[in-house]
């Protein structure tokens, strides 16, 4: 967590990861730790911190590596050679036909930075199965002293609820009442079944082979043998760069917008960034030296992403780049026109064969 501001917090990654085919309901390409990989804990925003202090061309950071990245994917089909040529909206329909080098170049991503962590992301509370365990010593003990004869067994029931510093954890008793049903409080407000959850545990069974699914103790969300379970479809992947990506391209919304594509943006602002910011609470942390201070905690990488670039918007002005395609905060330097390094060699490098060819068509 950084030592001084508002935002701040921890995220995971495993030091490997692969994709292959998997999945609960129909089998798609899913990223998954590798075997005997290694969790790694680290501060997102500590990198974020360092790259936004630097004075250059445009503001690097996180969330400008992970869109860079999924524009520069290639596609196996020859019409779609990479998917910043084509709209976001339509990268998930190329989810599967990625070219093996697109598929390390994610691998390896996620080796940096983790996966989004979606599912803590787009649900915020889990109520699990009743399941039954051996009545607690201590609880027998306590009865017996009553003079009362302890029963073998208890039934409990589990839920998972989503606060403003992680992940919380309850049992619940349910001999003396009525089980809560099953299922997931969603993002949106609905009350799904636990196949909404299941959908990032490909290694539950599908619903057509088992009901596992129904009764599968799932972990709680974001501890060890959460992630170890844990797996993001590439659709569902490209689905949030999507989102981050238009998000981003939105913040460049003026003060009174009138134009259409201000108008555009707007709705953009309210139908994804809304969404990637939900996850953030608002809590406290210690600073040595102050005391207790406040902090916004993010309940996702992916939420992490979305407050970041809120965050860099005032240190320069929103462009899209010529090249890629990418939206990104120009830096100190407002007449910068790409949003790395690469992509103005790439300009410079179209531009000398421009001008090669029209000299050999004169020369000729």
């Amino acid at each position: 967590m950084q030592k001084n501001g508002l935002l701040g917090g921890k995220w995971w990654k495993f030091d490997r990861y692969r994709i292959c085919e998997a999945g609960f309901i129909r089998r798609s390409l899913h990223i998954l730790p590798a075997g005997g990989a290694k969790l790694i804990e680290y501060d997102p925003w500590a990198q974020w911190g360092r790259d936004r202090r630097v004075v250059g061309q445009s503001i690097e950071s996180p969330y400008r590596r992970f869109l860079d990245m999924v524009g520069r994917l290639r596609c196996k089909t020859p019409i779609v050679k990479r998917l910043s040529e084509i709209p976001s909206s339509i990268w998930v329909s190329h989810s599967e036909q990625l070219m093996d080098d697109s598929k390390t170049m994610i691998v390896q991503w996620c080796h940096e930075q983790g996966l989004l962590g979606l599912m803590p992301h787009s649900i915020s509370q889990v109520v699990l199965a009743p399941h039954v365990e051996k009545f607690p010593k201590s609880d027998a003990i306590v009865h017996k002293k009553a003079g009362n004869r302890p029963p073998s067994s208890i039934q409990w029931q589990v839920q998972y609820a989503r606060t403003s510093r992680g992940w919380s954890e309850s049992r619940l008793p349910t001999a003396s009442r009525g089980a809560i049903e099953p299922g997931v409080l969603t993002q949106r407000g609905t009350y799904e079944s636990l196949q909404h959850l299941a959908h990032f545990f490909p290694k539950v069974a599908r619903p057509d082979i088992s009901d596992e699914w129904k009764t599968h103790r799932y972990p709680l969300p974001l501890t060890p043998k959460f992630w170890s379970e844990y797996g993001e479809s590439l659709s569902d992947f490209l689905f949030a760069a999507h989102m981050l990506r238009l998000s981003v391209d939105a913040m460049a919304l003026k003060k009174n917008p009138r134009s259409q594509v201000d108008q555009q943006r707007m709705f953009a602002l309210e139908a994804f960034l809304d969404p990637l910011l939900t996850p953030i609470g608002f809590t406290y942390g210690l600073q040595s030296g102050v005391g207790v201070v406040p902090r916004l905690y993010a309940g996702s990488l992916l939420a992490a992403f979305a407050a970041m670039a809120l965050e860099d918007v005032p240190k320069g002005q929103i462009k899209r780049c010529p090249v890629c395609g990418s939206p990104f905060v120009a830096g100190a330097h407002q007449q910068t026109l790409y949003c790395s390094k690469r992509c103005r060699w790439t300009a410079q490098r179209r531009a000398y064969r421009k001008r090669k060819r029209a000299d050999e068509i004169e020369g000729g």
